[in-house]
């Protein structure tokens, strides 16, 4: 199974971390470990299940239920601290700026970045996890 989807959005997300003047170090290494050992870990796992279960055919439901339920665990995983931290950017991005114009245009700049979240966990569901 390909995870070039994955690695690239891991590789985006990274350098939005890097640009982040006021995160320290240590935690722009924190999170960068955390999603490598992550994708690294996911691609493990799902591999071990597939070749458990690809040996039957067609492939049990069984199968398909235990890689929706990794996919699912990992979606979490990879999802929930990204929220976190886009929280934490658009807050100090808020506490910096001053005009109440630049505030609105941030304001209304968390629509599209919801909409790329949404469509970014739909594919990590669809690629990965999908049942058919």
């Amino acid at each position: 199974m390909s995870y070039g989807v994955s690695v690239f959005f891991i590789l985006v997300l990274m350098c939005i971390i890097a640009s982040q003047s006021y995160l320290p170090k240590w935690l722009k290494w924190l999170v960068g470990v955390y999603y490598s050992l992550g994708i690294l870990l996911f691609s493990y796992l799902q591999t071990r299940l597939a070749d458990k279960w690809y040996v039957h055919t067609p492939v049990p439901d069984e199968y398909w239920d235990a890689n929706s339920r990794l996919t699912d665990l990992f979606a979490a995983v990879f999802f929930i601290p990204v929220c976190i931290f886009f929280f934490i950017l658009y807050y100090n991005w808020f506490k910096k700026l001053k005009k109440p114009l630049h505030r609105v245009y941030l304001g209304i700049s968390v629509v599209p970045v919801l909409l790329i979240g949404f469509v970014c966990f739909f594919m990590f569901e669809f690629l990965y996890g999908y049942r058919p």
